[in-house]
This record gives structure tokens, C-alpha cells and sequence, in this order.
């Protein structure tokens, strides 16, 4: 029996990795379960009425008040318009005709931009900001027939695997990974195996090779499982979805928006989720050969990854070195969606695979220089 082989058989008899494998598969079907009962979407339909009853009750209070002002004539007529057209989405969103519903918030929104262009609306950057993303968003579904997600679009296969991982990440999923490699090296003191392993003839960083194999190919398993139950509870509760749909990229320059598609996003996704669990399991592997207690080394491990983050936020003078940092990419979906770059513009998809790359290589180096120094797992 190869070594591989054995490390294989202590790793799969564990009681843990059946526990971990279990809740990968059972989170994302209760997800659905629970978010079924509280339907959100059912919230956004009743307020296009709201808005559409506030916006003509509007429309009449300024023509009452300002009948022989023609700025306040035109800003009546605007609103009216939007009422008409809020209106018309209420009728859509009740009968579930999804396309003319997406011409008829297109037309809205261009409405409300006029209203800024034309001052009957306050100017409000972040609020431009957001109609221009609507408008490229909704123009994309329309052009592509593609379903809002007020339909509940979110609940099919594909979305409903995108929407979950965006949603879990970092915490959950990081969680399951955590589980999963903090006891790397501390296993064998539990099993009393270690000095049994050290006393082994072969090379102690051939072992730390193989359990590195062993727990980040399990903890990138359990991510591939949870997206993989995510789409199949999509798939049956509602339909398979698309790869094409799209995902919007928030860049905070309104003529920079740009669409990414699901497809791309899983891809750039797993990319990240790959790089960060091999980042954490060497960060454990380390960890683990100078502390033997597992909540030590969780504690540990959860300082280094989330603690630069944290200091990001209260110190402006800590912008400078985030990039060079894996931690401040650990929240792959902010950093996909573009809205990292809100809190630095250095926090990029490409500098996220540098930083890690660089800090993976570095790990890996320092490991086997102890190990070798140490000739000990």
C-alpha cells in the first residue's frame, strides 16, 4: 500500500469529511426551501402600485398648487408620465408578460433621466448611477428574451447556482473549508500517528504534499458540490436556467458599465475559490507546525485572512498595500461584481490572481524550508 493510498484511507474514514460533505449538499436545498416561503419578489410587484398610486397623487398636488408655472406644469406632465408607465408595469408584472414589462421599465428609467437632465429630478450620483446599470441590464434581458428577476429567474438551475455561491461567499463556503484543512497536520496527534508518520522512510514534504492534495482537493469538492446541489434544486424546482444570463458589473463610472454573463462569472469564480483554498490550507499546514490546538489554529487563520480586511476600513493609510494582499479579495462576489473597486480601484480580478499566486508560492516555499530544516511533519 503507496503512501497516497494510505493517507487516502485515514482521510475518507474520518467522521468529518462525511459531516462537511452532508452539509455542502443540505445548505443549498434548504436555501431554497426557506426563500420559496419568503418570496422577496412578491414585495417589489406590490411597489410599482405604491409608486405608480404616490406618483399620480404628485402629478395632481403640483398642478393644483402651480397652475400658471410652466416648470412646474412640465414636472407635472413628467410625473404623470411615470404614473402612466408604473401603471402599465403593475399590469405587466399581473399577468406576467416579462418582455413588454422590460420595454416599459427601459422607458421608465429613460424617463427619470430625463427628469435629471432637464432638473425636474434632484441630481443624485448615486441614484444616476444605478438607472444608467437598470438600463443597460434590462436592455441586455430584452434583447436576449430573457426573464427579469422579479419573475423569479433567480430560482432557475444556473441562477439559483450563481445567486447561492454569491450569496454564501466568503463566509459560509469558506467555513466548510476551514473545517475541512485546520486539522491538516493536527489529525495525526489526535490518532497518536504522528511520530508514527515522522518515523515513516520516505520525505516528510512528500507527506505535507499528499495531505495538501488530499484536503484542498476535498474542500474545492465541497465548493463543486454546493454549486453542483445548487443546480439541480434549481433545476427541478423551476428549470435549467442560462449560462448567458446576465450578471452586472457595477463599475462606478456610468459609462463604463459592461455585462458579464453567468458563464464567465462561475469560470472566474471557481478560478479564485481554487487559488484561495490552496492560500488557506498551506496558511493551515503552516499554522499547524507551530500550534497544536485546532480552535488556536482557527482563530489564527481566521486573523490572517479576515483582520487586514477589517483594518482596511478604519485606517485610509491601509488602501496602499490592499492590493498586494490576498485577504482583500476574499470576497469573491464584491470583487466580481465590481463593487470592491468602490473601496479601492487596485482590487481587480487580475491583481486577485497575482496576490494569491504570488503568496501561494511563498507559503509553499517557507513549508518545505521548516519541514526540511525540521525533518518532522
Amino acid at each position: 500500500m503507496n503512501l497516497l493510498h494510505f493517507e487516502t484511507l485515514k482521510f475518507l474514514r474520518k467522521k468529518k469529511t462525511l459531516v462537511l460533505l452532508l452539509l455542502a449538499i443540505s445548505l443549498p436545498i434548504l436555501n431554497y426551501i426557506l426563500s420559496g416561503l419568503f418570496d422577496t419578489h412578491e414585495t417589489e410587484r406590490a411597489d410599482f402600485a405604491i409608486q405608480a398610486s404616490e406618483a399620480e397623487n404628485s402629478a395632481q398636488q403640483i398642478e393644483d398648487i402651480s397652475q400658471n408655472e410652466p416648470a412646474a406644469k412640465q414636472a407635472a406632465k413628467q410625473t404623470k408620465e411615470e404614473a402612466t408607465i408604473l401603471e402599465q408595469l403593475v399590469s405587466d408584472v399581473s399577468s406576467n408578460d416579462w418582455a413588454t414589462f422590460l420595454k416599459h421599465q427601459i422607458a421608465y428609467d429613460q424617463l427619470q433621466l430625463k427628469g435629471i437632465e432637464e432638473g425636474s429630478i434632484p441630481l443624485d450620483a448615486e441614484e444616476l448611477s444605478r438607472i444608467h446599470k437598470q438600463i443597460k441590464l434590462n436592455t441586455y434581458l430584452e434583447k436576449y428574451h430573457l426573464e427579469p428577476e422579479i419573475s423569479g429567474a433567480d430560482r432557475y438551475g444556473i441562477n439559483y447556482a450563481q445567486q447561492f455561491l454569491s450569496i454564501t461567499t466568503p463566509f459560509l463556503i469558506f467555513v466548510l473549508v476551514l473545517f475541512a484543512v485546520i486539522d491538516i497536520l493536527n489529525n495525526e496527534k489526535k490518532l497518536k500517528t504522528r511520530d508514527f508518520m515522522n518515523m515513516v522512510p520516505t520525505s516528510k514534504n512528500k507527506l505535507i504534499q499528499i495531505k495538501l492534495l488530499l484536503n484542498a482537493s476535498f474542500a474545492f469538492f465541497l465548493v463543486i458540490v454546493t454549486a453542483i446541489t445548487s443546480f439541480l434544486t434549481g433545476l427541478i424546482g423551476k428549470g435549467l436556467g442560462t449560462f448567458r444570463y446576465p450578471v452586472l458589473f457595477h463599475n462606478p463610472a456610468t459609462d463604463q458599465i459592461h455585462i458579464d454573463t453567468i458563464g464567465a462569472w462561475l469560470l472566474k469564480y471557481f478560478g479564485l475559490a481554487l487559488l484561495f483554498i490552496l492560500l488557506i490550507t498551506l496558511t493551515a499546514i503552516l499554522i499547524s507546525k507551530i500550534s497544536t490546538g485546532d480552535v488556536v489554529n482557527a482563530m489564527i487563520l481566521l486573523a490572517i485572512l479576515f483582520l487586514p480586511s477589517a483594518l482596511g476600513k478604519y485606517n485610509n493609510g491601509f488602501d496602499k498595500i490592499m492590493p498586494f494582499l490576498p485577504s482583500s479579495y476574499l470576497n469573491i462576489p464584491s470583487l466580481l461584481s465590481g463593487e470592491a473597486l468602490s473601496q479601492n480601484a487596485q482590487l481587480t480580478f487580475t491583481n486577485a490572481i497575482w496576490s494569491c499566486s504570488a503568496f501561494i508560492i511563498l507559503l509553499y516555499i517557507v513549508i518545505f524550508v521548516i519541514t526540511r530544516s525540521q525533518k518532522k511533519i
